[in-house]
């Protein structure tokens, strides 16, 4: 497990020593910042302007990508106090001072003063949350910008068909996963 591009391409990450913690590959990653990087282009949206939520982070791999890529800062989130620590050790790794905020704690108890997250990335542990509370509960809390953009990894047998105030605007399979490439309508 690597990191694909930007400022710490190549650098090595940490794995987890268990099963319970899903890396995303390499090559879903390719296929994830590839189909992002010509979205944001035509949305004239650029990396350093982001604020990613990395919610059910596991190794931090995403964010961490996010990161490399200049992302202006990422909040790892994730209940599993291990899969934060393992976050935490890669980000380390990388001898960088960006903006990061690690929270071991359940998605619902995220709280922000003001909507702020811009772009979010959710891997929840398959068929044990369901998306659309996730979306709701980060709605009712008003952490999410109003323009904000998200990615949603799912089991490829998953289907989603429609998020109450979200647009897809984009799909992809690689291997055993779908991820669903979103908006925020408004």
């Amino acid at each position: 497990m690597r990191i694909i591009s930007g400022k710490f391409k190549g650098k090595k990450l940490f794995t987890p020593n268990n099963n319970e913690i899903r890396p995303t590959s390499d090559r879903a990653k390719e296929m994830i910042f590839n189909t992002l990087s010509s979205y944001l282009i035509k949305k004239k949206i650029n990396f350093s302007n982001l604020i990613v939520l990395d919610c059910f982070c596991g190794s931090g791999a995403i964010g961490l990508e996010f990161l490399s890529r200049g992302a202006k800062e990422v909040i790892f989130v994730d209940n599993s106090s291990e899969s934060v620590n393992l976050a935490q050790k890669n980000y380390q790794s990388l001898n960088t001072k960006q903006k990061v905020t690690f929270l071991s704690i359940d998605y619902k108890k995220i709280n922000f003063c003001e909507p702020k997250i811009n772009f979010f990335y959710l891997d929840p542990p398959y068929k044990k949350i369901n998306i659309e509370d996730i979306l709701f509960s980060f709605s009712f809390k008003n952490i999410l910008a109003n323009n904000v953009l998200g990615i949603i990894e799912v089991p490829i047998n998953s289907e989603l068909k429609a998020l109450k105030g979200f647009k897809i605007w984009g799909e992809k399979k690689v291997s055993k996963s779908l991820f669903y490439f979103i908006e925020k309508k408004g």
